[in-house]
């Protein structure tokens, strides 16, 4: 049985428009599916995306939380996650919800790190 905050921060907007649309604030603790990973977000990316979205974008929900990309660390896994374990560093990608402290991604969006040592370019992502 898996234990979670009842929320966590994240960067979010409700509508679109200039950076001044940015909040800091508390959101529910994504649940996940039978195939997806909870991952504590450890490093987030920013893309050219990110800010057309912010411009521009449909929002996929309010509020948004922003972000395609992260790296962290596997909280929980859901059953048919295969491969996955908690414990597991990991890359993911995605259309929103990178940028919060844990963000729920189909196991298929995920990528699993080196177990040791920082990634460099030498290294390569498992499956």
């Amino acid at each position: 049985m898996s234990v979670r905050k009842l929320g966590v921060k994240a960067a979010v907007y409700y509508s679109t428009g200039p950076p001044g649309v940015f909040r800091y604030e508390d959101v529910p603790d994504p649940g996940i599916g039978e195939s997806d990973l909870l991952v504590r977000v450890d490093a987030v990316s920013i893309e050219g995306g990110d800010t057309l979205n912010r411009l521009q974008g449909d929002l996929a929900s309010v509020p948004h939380v922003v972000g395609y990309q992260c790296a962290g660390t596997v909280i929980e896994a859901g059953p048919a996650a295969e491969g996955f374990s908690p414990g597991d560093r990991v890359v993911t990608v995605g259309l929103n919800g990178s940028h919060a402290e844990r963000r729920a991604v189909p196991s298929a969006f995920a990528w699993k790190l080196p177990a040791s040592g920082r990634p460099s370019p030498r290294h390569r992502l498992e499956r």
